[in-house]
């Protein structure tokens, strides 16, 4: 197997560095070779190899019946062999197992039936492919309920070589079956992916949706819930959806679908914790993005425990807690440790030692030759922003007096440095370029108070240094 594999990369290297003309032939022979129904075997093994640059080129691929099979839950196929995230998610792997199932276990006529059929239609006729495409699903999802669940479990013949993801993929695609044409119709109204914000009519297009799956199964409506995560652009947005929903039509949707989208919101937190936990741990030019991710982290915590508030189930919400537990160290470590240090480089720093100390000792206005360095600038606003945001959440973070001391310390330390420096600098015999160069070290320090305290302390502190930023009056002529 291993030789095979390194036979299968080899090609696959040689393929990506083939001109497009001879890349779009050899694709073109391989589609031919395919079989209309059946394992594709090394032909499949092969394309698999091919898909990334197939993407990218969008060639337009032979219409299958195994592609035809996939086309309802093609939205949730993942490349990665354990899937992780938000939702359900099928790897590409178990495609071929469970194709394989419904060949091996389905009646051969039906499934040759339903290959002339295809070759009728053109890919531009969807009405008749989907009609097609229907009747394969309805047929294939009976074949594999009936193969799967055998007496409660499986038998031991299709047991051996399936892997417990391929079967757990298998007994999802087999739902998903059960019910795609009305999530097909449902995915139509939803619209392109991915789905910024959810309307009325999309609102009533799940209501539809869920309306339907009731009438063949209630246990299908996670899989509407699926769907709907597969499409957001914002998971989070799931439970509010959802409570909408239950607002609306309370008939429509039950409590396991609920806890389901609340552990899909949890399950996105955590991902996102991940990410951020991956940047706290590596040093270099990731500060920024440590602290907007950080940012991100708190936002989506408070905003999942409101969503809670009614709705949950018990392991969401430990879990949750959990998340925040970590989410509050996080902050504390890297928003408010040393947050002074990172805010006030871009604040004039008075001598320490003496009143008469050279001015080169305050920094970093006092190189004045020199407008504000813009990469120091944007990290301490990162940091003032970080910092405010992380304030207005303190108290669910448990962080509140550390937060309430850090803000008003470094109020203070800005307005008296920016007063100092003002004090110290004589604007009206300073040349153009030192004098332009102190005016936006003063915007700065007025820019990051308003960040860090609010608009009012900062117009304060502008109003102070107003008459220092004016240029002097012109001589009378």
């Amino acid at each position: 197997m291993k030789e095979r594999d390194d036979e299968l990369t080899l090609i696959e290297k040689r393929l990506s560095k083939l001109p497009p003309s001879k890349f779009r032939e050899i694709v073109g022979v391989l589609e031919e070779s395919r079989p209309d129904f059946g394992s594709a075997g090394a032909v499949e093994a092969l394309m698999s190899k091919m898909r990334p640059r197939l993407v990218r080129m969008k060639l337009a691929r032979k219409l299958t019946l195994q592609r035809l099979f996939c086309r309802p839950f093609e939205e949730l196929l993942v490349n990665d062999p354990e899937p992780k995230g938000v939702g359900t998610r099928i790897t590409r792997r178990s495609i071929e197992p469970c194709w394989k199932l419904v060949v091996d276990r389905g009646d051969a006529k039906k499934l040759q039936r339903l290959v002339t059929n295809l070759r009728l239609c053109s890919n531009e006729e969807t009405r008749k492919v989907e009609r097609v495409g229907r009747q394969l699903w309805s047929y294939a999802a009976g074949v594999l309920r009936g193969t799967l669940r055998v007496r409660g479990g499986l038998p031991d013949e299709i047991v051996a070589g399936m892997s417990e993801r391929a079967y757990r993929d298998i007994l999802f695609i087999a739902d998903y079956l059960q019910i795609a044409d009305v999530l097909q119709e449902l995915k139509r109204k939803l619209g392109r992916r991915p789905l910024r914000k959810a309307t009325a009519e999309h609102i009533d297009a799940v209501v539809t949706a869920l309306e339907a799956v009731n009438a063949v199964n209630r246990e299908y409506q996670h899989v509407v819930i699926d769907v709907l995560l597969a499409w957001l652009k914002y998971p989070s947005d799931i439970v509010g959806i959802v409570d909408r929903i239950a607002a609306e039509a309370k008939a429509e949707i039950d409590e396991e679908s609920l806890a389901l989208a609340g552990e899909a919101l949890v399950e996105d937190v955590e991902e996102k914790l991940r990410s951020v936990t991956g940047l706290a741990a590596r040093s270099g030019g990731e500060r920024a993005d440590l602290v907007r991710g950080l940012r991100g982290c708190v936002s989506d915590v408070i905003g999942a425990h409101g969503a809670f508030q009614s709705r949950a189930s018990t392991t969401a919400m430990r879990r949750l807690e959990r998340i925040r537990g970590k989410v509050a160290s996080l902050v504390a470590e890297h928003v408010l440790k040393e947050a002074d240090i990172r805010v006030l480089t871009a604040v004039p720093r008075p001598p320490e030692r003496s009143e008469a100390a050279d001015m080169s000792d305050v920094l970093p206005m006092v190189a004045l030759e020199a407008l504000p360095d813009p990469t120091r600038v944007q990290a301490a606003e990162d940091q003032a922003i970080a910092l405010r945001l992380c304030a207005k959440y303190a108290e669910e973070l448990g962080l509140g007096p550390e937060f309430f001391d850090s803000v008003e310390s470094l109020g203070r330390a800005i307005e008296d440095r920016a007063r100092w420096a003002a004090v110290r600098l004589d604007m009206a015999s300073m040349p153009a370029e030192r004098r332009e160069a102190a005016v936006a070290h003063f915007y700065v320090a007025i820019r990051v108070l308003e960040l860090v305290a609010g608009s009012d302390r900062a117009d304060n502190l502008r109003r102070q240094l107003m008459g220092r930023f004016a240029p002097p009056a012109a001589p009378a002529a």
